[in-house]
């Protein structure tokens, strides 16, 4: 648990090499931590705005923070002195990342701008305004040429870094604003999460849409794909009743490009009340039955009379097949979404 931040904290990023997570949080400033001791090496201190977004340089020597004063900043993550101020943008940053090869910086910003920064003298190399309404995430692909945007105008683009054109979309089909996008670790794939509470995969080259995976009501926040491409997680919070949020985390396994209707939520979670110790004996017994070669664990949740189920890969059809029906019959119980 790492402790210091006196505001909500906005964005974290772990280092290339694991062993440093950067945060920047409503409280103006930027931390940096060391993962195995949880110790705050460096706080950085520069922006007047709350820090929306935070990343790391691909060599884990830089930092680079976008925040509500409308500046783009880059800092040394062992002195902790801030190196540029990127200045440009007139309105909030959402979204910052590095470059592959850490000699460019993109930014989105909530003026509907994409811009691309040289990251030696602090230039802005590209300005991009084709997007209708904020731009609240942005990513480079893996190569460094293209760069992807997701927008409160409901579109994602693909640009070329270099020229600033807009190469691939507008991709449309999300009905409500995009929070998230990135690439996938072999560029051929972009993936979107947006308040429409659906996750989309796209081609990178072509702009087809190969999948929409559905975050059962939740509005995702964070996409992402593992580095061998065989896992997308997604993070996601939902507004309750009196301004109550639920927060969850969905990993999909991508049994490969030919399979990828076949995808199935991971973990899949069960919620049960324990109170009767006999009725757990049985959910544990119909578990084992009916979905046993996928069971992965089975914990206490957070709350003492829940218990949480961890299956690994399940089919679509298991979910909703009779297997799932008795269980839920069986022991009353629903999954947690």
């Amino acid at each position: 648990m790492l402790r210091g931040h006196t505001s909500a904290v906005y964005s974290v990023a772990f280092s290339p090499d694991n062993t440093r997570v950067v945060t920047g949080a409503g409280d103006n400033t930027v931390r940096i931590w060391d993962t195995a001791s949880g110790e705050c090496l460096q706080v950085l201190h520069g922006h007047v705005g709350m820090l929306l977004s935070v990343a790391f340089s691909p060599d884990g020597t830089r930092v680079v923070t976008g925040a509500g004063d409308n500046r783009v900043r880059i800092w040394d993550v062992a002195s902790g002195e801030c190196l540029q101020v990127l200045h440009g943008h007139s309105f909030d940053v959402y979204s910052v990342a590095f470059s592959p090869d850490g000699t460019r910086v993109v930014s989105g910003s909530v003026g509907r701008t994409v811009r691309i920064w040289d990251v030696a003298s602090g230039e802005c190399v590209v300005c991009n305004e084709k997007h209708r309404r904020s731009v609240y995430s942005v990513a480079f692909s893996p190569d460094g040429k293209r760069v992807v945007s997701g927008s409160a105008d409901k579109t994602v683009r693909i640009w070329d870094a270099a020229s600033g054109e807009c190469v691939v979309g507008p991709l449309v089909g999300h009905a409500e604003y995009v929070n998230s996008v990135t690439f996938s670790p072999d560029g051929t794939r972009v993936v979107s999460g947006a308040a429409d509470a659906t996750v989309r995969i796209w081609d990178a080259a072509s702009g087809q849409l190969h999948m929409i995976l559905d975050t059962g009501g939740c509005r995702p926040t964070t996409v992402l794909f593992s580095s061998d491409t065989q896992l997308m997680a997604c993070g996601t919070t939902q507004l309750g009743g009196l301004s109550v949020h639920t927060f969850k985390f969905d990993v999909w396994q991508l049994s490969g490009y030919e399979d990828w209707y076949k995808v199935a939520r991971n973990p899949v979670i069960y919620r049960l009340d324990i109170h009767d110790a006999a009725l757990y004996s049985d959910f544990v017994d119909a578990l084992s039955e009916y979905l046993g070669p996928y069971i992965k664990k089975v914990q206490p949740a957070l709350n003492e009379n829940l218990i949480r189920v961890m299956l690994s890969y399940v089919p679509h059809a298991s979910l909703e097949g009779s297997e799932a029906d008795v269980i839920g019959t069986l022991l009353e119980m629903h999954r947690c979404m």
